[in-house]
């Protein structure tokens, strides 16, 4: 923090017992906080009027600034939130934040959406996939299924695993929900901390506001 003499506003250094410009003594004077708010305050009333009126039209420029740039993060954030992934007679759902739709590769029977940062890949396709030898075709393993709700609704989940591929863990989800059936498939890279019960989970925002 710098110091600043209480005296004429110079800047001084904090073990000086004189003020080298005006020969105030500093020792037994108030805390560095208090020796350095003072300082200013005396440099700020030594400046001339319009040196103030430049230093507080600065000041103003400034909060406006911060208030400008912060409102515009905030409609960024808040668009990313919530926009709109449609699905067409499947119903439309918000997209989860951090991902984006995979253009290229999406199709009809599919839609597939990608987040770079975390290394995990949705996919939704429209009806409920029952297909019975889907281990044997893809080569991941079950290794657990359940129910769970979200938000009220009761969706059936699957939990394969393949160790030796990229996407180590593969979640299958089964959805009916106001007429809409789909099944939503998640792979990653990694499942440490991934749990389709939290409301921030990619699944369960989709799930949550399909409609």
């Amino acid at each position: 923090m710098k110091l600043y003499c209480p005296n004429c506003g110079e800047e001084i250094p904090k073990k000086d017992k004189f003020c080298k410009y005006c020969g105030k003594p500093l020792e037994n004077l108030e805390s560095e906080k208090n020796l350095s708010f003072k300082g200013l305050t005396t440099k700020y009333h030594s400046l001339n009027p319009n040196d103030k009126v430049r230093l507080k039209n600065l000041s103003i420029i400034l909060i406006i600034a911060v208030i400008v740039l912060a409102s515009i993060g905030a409609i960024i954030y808040y668009t990313a939130l919530n926009q709109t992934v449609d699905l067409g007679s499947e119903g439309k759902f918000n997209l989860p934040f951090g991902y984006e739709v995979d253009e290229e590769n999406s199709n009809n029977d599919m839609l597939l959406m990608n987040n770079f940062k975390e290394l995990t890949s949705i996919g939704i396709i429209p009806g409920v996939d029952n297909q019975q030898d889907y281990q044997a075709i893809t080569g991941y393993l079950l290794v657990g299924q359940r129910n769970v709700y979200i938000n009220g609704l009761s969706v059936t989940e699957e939990h394969y695993s393949a160790p030796l591929s990229f996407y180590k863990d593969q979640y299958k989800y089964y959805v009916v929900k106001e007429g809409k059936q789909l099944t939503i498939t998640a792979l990653m890279s990694n499942d440490l901390d991934w749990s389709v019960q939290k409301s921030d989970n990619p699944v369960n925002i989709i799930i949550s506001t399909l409609h």
